[in-house]
């Protein structure tokens, strides 16, 4: 079995993307935004739409005013860009042609000082599928699949 593990989209990971990042207006901390107003915040780490909970509305950033006693802003989503990566299974990213981001993740795998090993595993699949019929013509097939991984750590 394979294991894949979750990787963090990042902006530094998220080189580029077809989806545009245009859901709503940007935040503008010399706006009044009124009571249901709804805008994006688009700043690095931050790829967010929030709507303004209250009248009169303004220089509230929305990220440090969503709790409190008053909160200013409720987090609705990430941007339709980000909802791709964004770890929530009900969430779609809506591209009108076929989107292609481009991702360069950075794996650091640590190992410590004592150990240097780079195991090299090598599986392979090899399906062997034997039909049979029987006097009466109907088939009947059996499959016994076989799989032989090999793994040989090389220091």
């Amino acid at each position: 079995m394979y294991v894949i593990e979750p990787v963090t989209v990042t902006d530094t990971i998220l080189t580029s993307s077809d989806i545009v990042e245009d859901d709503y207006a940007e935040y503008n901390a010399g706006t009044t935004y009124g009571d249901g107003n709804t805008i994006m915040v688009t700043d690095t780490g931050i790829h967010k739409i929030y709507e303004s909970l209250l009248a009169s509305n303004l220089n509230h950033y929305p990220p440090d005013n969503l709790t409190g006693v008053t909160p200013w802003w409720l987090e609705i989503s990430a941007t339709n860009k980000w909802k791709a990566f964004d770890g929530k299974v009900g969430s779609q990213a809506i591209a009108y042609s076929y989107p292609s981001p481009s991702i360069s993740p950075s794996v650091s795998p640590s190992i410590s000082p004592s150990a240097s090993v780079s195991p090299s595993i090598s599986p392979s699949v090899s399906p062997s599928i034997s039909p049979s019929l029987s006097p009466s013509a109907s088939a009947s097939p059996s499959v016994s699949p076989s799989v032989s991984p090999s793994a040989s750590p090389s220091s």
